[in-house]
């Protein structure tokens, strides 16, 4: 008898937008691989506002009702009909139009590869193909493009900051080497050059020889867990000056430690209140029930 697979979830952040527009040089939907559910943020790639959301279920493997009480459960007693609206205008733009921009947004990022290749040669843009090629890669999506910034001497993060300071620009990832701008249905021509121009100004402000590989290897990177952060959050506090805070720390933490794995904690500890507080809340409760009935507007004391 072959064995249940377990319900699959994906947190599709930046592709939302293959779902409504399909295109042979983008990748597959979520749910058309396979997921049974689906998470994808209607403000990345489409014209959604800011924090707006979708969660898609693809399969019958998924209890819905079970998943609207529990998102109801999270959910604001309150929603904003502004955001929900936003949801549905970018929903019904890209069930209309969604082949058409989609189309344009590809166009976009190959115009930028190729003047980058020609104006800004010193900043190599990685390939789709090199990106297939990677094991475990199934599909790339063009319109993020990963820009080499190590190859004269800056990290990713170094160069948003002087993007962002004397251009504007702010690109969608950045890390040790690389940015990674995001490239959608929004922009135009102008739009690609100013950003490309912008990265010339950048290597003939800031250039310089590449940067070394100093990054630790996977075997140095994993560290020992003293303990879950659950049973830290709720482990009795101890307020210390800041100049003996570290002399404290140091004597305190294995002691904590090891009482701590020695007792099981209960799911939600009350907060510890001092005898005084207890009588401060006791008197004010008491001076409460004794207001009067009308007439008197005075809190009590």
């Amino acid at each position: 008898m072959p064995r249940a697979r377990s319900s699959a979830g994906h947190h599709d952040a930046w592709g939302l937008d293959y779902t409504f527009g399909a295109h042979p040089q983008l990748p597959e939907p979520a749910l058309e691989q396979g997921s049974d559910l689906a998470i994808g943020s209607v403000h990345t790639t489409l014209s959604g506002r800011c924090q707006t959301s979708v969660l898609s279920v693809g399969s019958d493997r998924i209890d819905v009702e079970r998943l609207m009480l529990c998102f109801e459960l999270e959910e604001w007693t309150s929603a904003s009909a502004l955001l929900a609206s936003s949801i549905d205008g970018a929903r019904r733009q890209f069930v209309r139009d969604g082949g058409a921009l989609l189309a344009h947004a590809v166009r976009m990022a190959e115009l930028f590869r190729e003047r980058m290749a020609v104006e800004v040669p010193e900043l190599r843009v990685v390939s789709v193909e090199e990106l297939e090629s990677r094991p475990g890669v199934s599909a790339v999506d063009p319109t993020h493009p990963l820009v080499e910034t190590a190859s004269v001497g800056l990290t990713g993060y170094q160069a948003e900051d002087w993007l962002l300071d004397h251009r504007g620009i702010t690109t969608e990832l950045q890390h040790h080497r690389r940015i990674m701008p995001l490239i959608t249905y929004a922009h135009s021509e102008d739009d690609i050059g100013r950003f490309v121009r912008a990265l010339r100004d950048l290597i003939d402000a800031k250039g310089g020889e590449p940067l070394e590989r100093r990054c630790p290897s996977r075997q140095a990177l994993p560290t020992e867990t003293a303990m879950r952060p659950r049973d830290a959050f709720f482990l009795d506090k101890q307020h210390v000056k800041p100049s003996k805070r570290s002399a404290a720390c140091r004597a305190s933490s294995s002691r904590r430690i090891r009482r701590a794995s020695r007792r099981s904690l209960p799911a939600k500890c009350p907060p510890r209140r001092s005898s005084a507080t207890w009588r401060k809340s006791s008197r004010w409760a008491d001076s409460w029930k004794a207001r009067p009935t009308s007439g008197s507007t005075r809190s009590p004391s």
